[in-house]
This record gives structure tokens, C-alpha cells and sequence, in this order.
């Protein structure tokens, strides 16, 4: 899908920073699905969220996102390939 859309869906860990920015008028594409991919991924490695904690409300696991900051740093059993795919896809506005 190259054609961006504002509808916004998702779960809240998982949404990219393009759909959170309410100034965003010109919407988002599938570049955001990178994002939630990478998500998924940090969880599976780390066993947490990149981005909440368990308790944490919604607002601040969004506040979190939307400032666009990659994830705290992953474990060091981690090899440098999935570090680096995994810094590429926590790229705010990521071109396809």
C-alpha cells in the first residue's frame, strides 16, 4: 500500500510514531507495520515491551513512542545483525 491513510488502529505498544503524530495531516503508509514487526521482535527476544512496562497507562507508553526514541538497548546475547535490523526498523518516518 503506497497510499497513506489516518485511520488510526492498532495496539497501543505496537503503534509507530507517524500514527501518534496528531499534526501528521498528510497520514502514514505500511512503513508503520515495520515498526509494530520490530515490536514483536524486542518482545520475543527480550521478553518485554520496548516501550511500556507492565502497569503502565496507555498515555505513557505513547508518550514514549512519539518522541520517537529506539528502545532501550538489547541483551548483549543479541547478535549484531538483529541489533542493526532492529535499529533500521525503529526509524521514524521510514521510507519504503
Amino acid at each position: 500500500m503506497k497510499q497513506p491513510t489516518t485511520h488510526t488502529s492498532g495496539t497501543p505498544q505496537y503503534l509507530a510514531p507517524e500514527i501518534l503524530d496528531r499534526g501528521n495531516k498528510s497520514g502514514y503508509t505500511n512503513a508503520v507495520d515495520w515498526w509494530a514487526y520490530a515490536c514483536v521482535l524486542y518482545e520475543l527476544l527480550t521478553g518485554n515491551s520496548p516501550y511500556g512496562k507492565q502497569g503502565d497507562s496507555r498515555y505513557e507508553v505513547w508518550t514514549k513512542i512519539a518522541k520517537g526514541k529506539k528502545p532501550r538497548p538489547l541483551p548483549m546475547e543479541c547478535s549484531s545483525k538483529i541489533c542493526d535490523m532492529l535499529d533500521r526498523m525503529f526509524e521514524k518516518n521510514w521510507k519504503d
